[in-house]
């Protein structure tokens, strides 16, 4: 199953393993055709939305989208204070860009310590952790820009600004904190920046001396963008590995090289930061842009409003360690069911069962000779943290409550990720307005399910049975409770072994979206074949496949 459902035509410039690039409707956010412009209503009131000024732009900028964006009218940082001004030349290289955002960015002052460009770096490998050295490896960086202003108030959030920057390697077995000694990329580097006046994320990539926009969020979320639309599904920022310890960004270990890669390059690249840092820069990136995104949903229709509760719409990667060489001790239960569900703990599995398990499967790491495992074991997809930001931010717009909320997400509970069961049910929301209320939603999916009779055993008779059932708020938990009891019992070695084979399914699923790109992500096996679509029984907590 793709992650862009088959019931609506909703898509997401390839992204890097665990991260977030910049790649690049007439509605309350938005100008015609979706694109930005002066009279933009969403992030601001519209009287300030009339004063702002036009740009003069310095640079031609290709557009790579369905729509026509009036570039002058945008709001974005590099679009104010790179791209356009009263005096300079386009920058054509990344040294350029950072030196004409320092120079023309106003009241960035910086905190004592830190760079005065205001930037900081994430530097992320799939491979050198294994390797245990950065000779020969492939990296990538994300870069941020934080503007503080003359007062903590007065700041731009460092998630305004993200570069990513691809290519990024040693050019000797034994590289330091030198300049000659990391090669870095001039050009290609791709943008995303934050327009406050629209509300939206604009996508840009600097390439051959050339700009390229590949559209905004909300463009993304109608599928008019350009190649962005292919990772960023949900319209906004994304880092695969959000939820710690991060299995390829520094945090719980270093990545080898990385200090001396940013320390060489400190004049493009800033300070260094771990994934941590990261992480709460994504979050707080998603609980910005989920707020506008829900505005920009409620003129799409109730379909695509509640699109993320049925479907998942981004990916995202958990682990079953914490530090490397740890030994493995269970099997969370996140990896069983959605975390809005509430149940009983983890399913305890020993180092020696997980090990025999995975050996038996053959599992390698693709790249890494002799690797069978990434540095934190047990690597898994999961519904990302995005989705459920924007889920809770339904409930807290009234449109869902709670009890709405966990009669969909029980249905298929143990597919938490890929399940088109849950999916399909989407197509029974009634179309009902920008003003939908949970008890009316309740209402309109009971009605148009009860005319769509629904045999006993389908999904469909199941989401209406847990609707009509609304007042008991418990029987969801005992569901929940008696499967993970039900997995407890089992035994260790049969249990690991499904568990290998569910997540294997899940990884293959997950590597046909386009974000999953690099195959060292995520560990494969030579001996395993999961059954496509392969789950756990609800009852007995056994692995089976239709």
């Amino acid at each position: 199953m793709k992650l862009a459902n088959k019931w609506l035509a909703i898509a997401l410039i390839p992204a890097f393993a665990a991260t977030f690039t910049a790649c690049g409707t007439d509605s309350d956010g938005t100008g015609d055709n979706g694109s930005n412009n002066a009279n933009n209503k969403g992030g601001k009131s519209d009287e300030e939305n009339n004063d702002f000024e036009p740009l003069n732009l310095l640079c031609d900028i290709a557009n790579d989208t369905q729509t026509s964006p009036e570039f002058e009218g945008f709001a974005d940082p590099i679009a104010r204070f790179v791209l356009s001004g009263d005096d300079g030349e386009c920058p054509s290289t990344y040294a350029e860009l950072v030196e004409r955002l320092a120079a023309n960015d106003p009241d960035c002052a910086q905190e004592e310590g830190d760079p005065e460009n205001g930037l900081e770096s994430y530097v992320i490998s799939e491979t050198a952790q294994l390797a245990d050295t950065p000779a020969g490896q492939s990296f990538r960086v994300v870069v941020s820009h934080q503007c503080r202003g003359e007062s903590f108030q007065d700041r731009r959030p460092r998630h305004h600004v993200f570069f990513s920057l691809f290519g990024v390697g040693a050019t000797t077995d034994e590289p330091g904190p030198n300049a000659d000694d990391w090669r870095i990329p001039s050009t290609g580097i791709e943008v995303m920046s934050f327009d406050e006046v629209a509300g939206v994320y604009n996508y840009y990539e600097m390439g051959g001396g050339e700009w390229t926009y590949f559209g905004n969020s909300n463009d993304l979320l109608q599928g008019t963008a350009g190649r962005c639309q292919q990772c960023h599904t949900g319209g906004g920022a994304i880092m695969k590995e959000l939820d710690t310890p991060w299995v390829h960004w520094e945090g719980h270990l270093d990545v080898p090289g990385a200090r001396d890669l940013v320390t060489a390059h400190e004049d493009v690249l800033g300070k260094k930061a771990s994934g941590s840092t990261l992480e709460s820069l994504v979050k707080a990136s998603n609980r910005e842009w989920n707020a506008f995104r829900l505005e920009f949903r409620k003129q799409d229709g109730t379909k695509e409003l509640l699109e993320p509760l049925f479907c998942a719409t981004e990916i995202n990667v958990d682990n079953g360690t914490d530090f490397k060489d740890n030994d493995f001790r269970q099997i969370k239960r996140d990896f069983f069911f959605d975390p809005h569900l509430k149940g009983a703990g983890s399913v305890n599995i020993s180092e020696e069962t997980y090990a025999a398990a995975i050996e038996q499967a053959g599992q390698f790491v693709q790249g890494v000779p002799g690797a069978t495992d990434t540095v934190f074991k047990f690597v898994y997809p999961e519904r990302a943290q995005g989705d459920n930001d924007y889920v809770d931010k339904l409930e807290e717009a009234g449109i869902i409550d709670e009890n709405l909320m966990l009669d969909v997400l029980m249905v298929d509970f143990t597919n938490p990720l890929f399940s088109e069961d849950r999916c399909g049910l989407l197509q029974f929301v009634p179309e009902l307005g920008p003003d939908v209320a949970a008890e009316t939603l309740r209402e309109g999916l009971i009605g148009e399910l009860e005319n769509a009779s629904p045999a006993d055993g389908t999904p469909e008779a199941e989401l209406l049975a847990n609707l009509q059932n609304a007042e008991d708020s418990t029987a969801h938990q005992e569901r929940v409770e008696a499967f993970m009891a039900a997995c407890t019992a089992r035994d260790e070695a049969e249990m690991m072994a499904d568990a290998l084979e569910v997540v294997g399914d899940w990884r293959n699923q997950a590597r046909e979206e386009h974000v999953f790109e690099f195959p060292a992500s995520m560990p494969q096996f030579q001996n395993l074949s999961p059954r496509p679509g392969v789950k756990f029984n609800q009852e007995t907590c056994v692995a089976e496949a239709e």
